[in-house]
């Protein structure tokens, strides 16, 4: 019975998995409505941006609309920030 619950989790969570294409996030490129890439995830990270003092400081602003997985990948995010993306997940680039 345990097996089944799992697996029904896991058919809801992929039958549910919005898509969006790089030319819909890039849409989302200003303050008012801010979305990001990161390992073909999209993130939508409007009240990060409002809200959120980035130690890096305004670095944060050029993700919006941007595909970052580079660049969040190589500056060393600790387990913090990429568990903090996490919560702001919203579905998976459309590869079309």
């Amino acid at each position: 019975l345990t097996i089944l619950n799992f697996l029904m989790v896991l058919y809801i969570h992929f039958k549910k998995q919005k898509l969006y294409t790089i030319e819909e996030v890039s849409k989302h490129n200003n303050k008012r409505s801010a979305w990001t890439i990161v390992n073909n995830k999209v993130y939508n990270i409007t009240s990060l941006v409002n809200n959120f003092k980035h130690p890096g400081g305004n670095v944060i602003e050029n993700a919006m609309g941007k595909d970052i997985t580079n660049i969040f990948n190589n500056i060393g995010h600790s387990n913090f920030s990429k568990n903090l993306l996490e919560k702001f997940y919203i579905g998976k680039i459309k590869f079309i």
